[in-house]
């Protein structure tokens, strides 16, 4: 019988180590994608409420000048 280190627990622990190894990174990638993602959202929704703030302000303004 001869020893097959492929067949060994440490072998069997070092290729679930990598495996486990190669999911975190593509986790992490994925979470570091989804941040950036999260934060282009928050940009876009400060630009849409300052938009809205800018039409309220003209109706506002528009209103004014109507009522004189």
């Amino acid at each position: 019988m001869t020893d097959n280190h492929e067949d060994s627990n440490a072998e069997i622990y070092r290729r679930q180590l990598l495996t486990l190894a190669d999911k975190v990174a593509m986790l992490e990638s994925t979470v570091h994608e989804l941040q950036g993602q999260v934060q282009q959202g928050y940009i876009r929704i400060q630009e849409l409420v300052n938009e809205r703030d800018q039409e309220r302000h003209r109706n506002d303004q528009f209103l004014k000048i109507y009522q004189e």
